[in-house]
């Protein structure tokens, strides 16, 4: 499988600000490989139109921990890259959580993350919400994971 390479350069403005005000802005334009390949644009399984999914991206308080997190390509898991932020090259290696159909948030820490996603729950089950959507999978409801990496 091909890697795709993800154009930061609005997402390192953010970064270079929350790391050190009293940086200059640096741009860093396809310098990150992804393991997977990578297309914002996917149809919603609400209304079946096309829409930029969201590619949440954090950076930990202390500056020098970062994740962005992405769709896979075939829409059914969520892939998580640790990232250097001062130079936007990965880190470590990426964490694939499965059954989540798109990432709504992420938030860095020192050694490790929370991530917001969406994932679908059978309709069959007790109190679930109306679907109302042609999900295949079941009814999406938000999810938190929090992933700690070994110190």
């Amino acid at each position: 499988m091909a890697k795709k390479i993800i154009p930061l350069i609005a997402s390192t403005l953010a970064v270079v600000g929350a790391v050190d005000p009293t940086l200059k802005i640096k741009t860093f334009v396809d310098v990150m490989p992804l393991k997977w390949d990578f297309d914002p644009v996917k149809a919603s399984y609400w209304t079946g139109l096309l829409h930029h999914r969201r590619t949440p991206f954090a950076v930990s308080r202390d500056g020098n921990t970062g994740y962005i997190a992405y769709l896979d390509p075939n829409g059914t898991g969520v892939h998580v890259q640790h990232i250097e932020p001062s130079t936007m090259n990965i880190k470590g290696p990426d964490v694939t959580i499965e059954n989540v159909y798109e990432a709504g948030g992420i938030v860095a820490y020192n050694h490790g993350f929370a991530l917001l996603g969406n994932e679908p729950i059978p309709s069959t089950t007790s109190n679930a919400p109306p679907s109302g959507t042609d999900y295949p999978q079941g009814t999406p409801v938000p999810a938190i994971y929090q992933i700690i990496n070994d110190v």
